[in-house]
């Protein structure tokens, strides 16, 4: 069976916050205000990462494991934290944490679809200065933690046509919707459904394996890349850090649109060159 990894080019053209203590700097608390939903999620989808972490209002150094996580929020309720390449333990199988968000008063409320019950809520109080600080109360130990996030990318009124396509002109979010293999129909079972690819206006991105991986106690991570069209925008190319090496994904552009990708591409699959061609659409409309 080709792995999930090893099969990448294919693919591509197919936590939870407990911290450890390490040093401290104390801080004033912010002043609740009311949040910008728009900017919240961008319009559409909006990444954020951390950039200060706070225990009972103290400041303390984010490990980097955290340093790499995004928590992104889409414009119809639902969001999710992509867990980066840098693992907490070797043996963290997390790589998304999918959840529902709602507002009401001036507080955000986060639902985590498979976290633990300790982690499963939390509160983002305030948006302050271009930050969300997102809250939560550990119950057994009685402390308050606080998590500042600051945008990833900000919006470039500069971009191309086909760049405003693929991000929306700042992030958006694909999803598989057919994979063919020499024009045959491919099966997409449901792990693979939720593989997403996250594209970024500023030339970066996130390949995304969801919440369902294709084998038990699966270690892969998520993947970070850089992305950028070339010969004349009919290409669309990928370079990626995957498992220690660089692999690049190297697409024909067939349909580019706001609603649709269809990119296409040789790969060597099972030893035989194969012509792959996946079409993609918005995760969030």
């Amino acid at each position: 069976m080709t792995s999930l990894k090893s099969s990448i080019g294919a693919i591509i053209l197919v936590g939870i916050f407990s911290l450890p203590i390490v040093s401290c700097k104390k801080t004033e608390e912010p002043q609740p205000t009311s949040i910008n939903l728009n900017y919240l999620h961008g319009g559409l989808t909006k990444s954020w990462r951390m950039a200060e972490y706070y225990v009972n209002g103290v400041n303390f150094s984010i490990p980097a494991w955290a340093a790499d996580n995004v928590l992104v929020f889409n414009k119809d309720n639902t969001g999710m934290w992509i867990f980066g390449v840098v693992d907490k333990e070797p043996t963290d199988t997390i790589k998304c944490d999918f959840f529902d968000w709602s507002f009401s008063l001036d507080s955000l409320t986060i639902i985590g679809h498979n976290s633990s019950p300790d982690n499963r809520i939390r509160k983002a109080v305030v948006i302050l200065n271009e930050h969300i600080w997102v809250e939560e109360f550990k119950a057994v130990s009685g402390d308050v933690y606080r998590y500042v996030y600051v945008d990833v990318v900000l919006q470039n009124p500069g971009a191309g046509t086909n760049n405003k396509r693929l991000t929306n002109g700042l992030t958006k979010i694909w999803k598989i919707r057919e994979l063919l293999y020499n024009g045959q129909p491919q099966h997409l079972p449901e792990w693979r459904k939720e593989d997403y690819l996250l594209f970024n206006n500023d030339g970066t991105g996130w390949f995304t394996l969801g919440e369902d991986a294709e084998f038990p106690n699966d270690t892969t991570n998520n993947d970070h890349f850089f992305w950028w069209f070339s010969a004349n925008e009919t290409r669309l190319e990928l370079e990626e850090f995957s498992q220690n090496s660089f692999e690049i994904a190297d697409c024909n552009i067939i349909t580019l649109s706001d609603t649709l990708m269809i990119v296409e591409e040789q790969v060597m699959i099972n030893g035989a060159m194969t012509l792959v061609r996946v079409t993609r659409v918005p995760a969030v409309k």
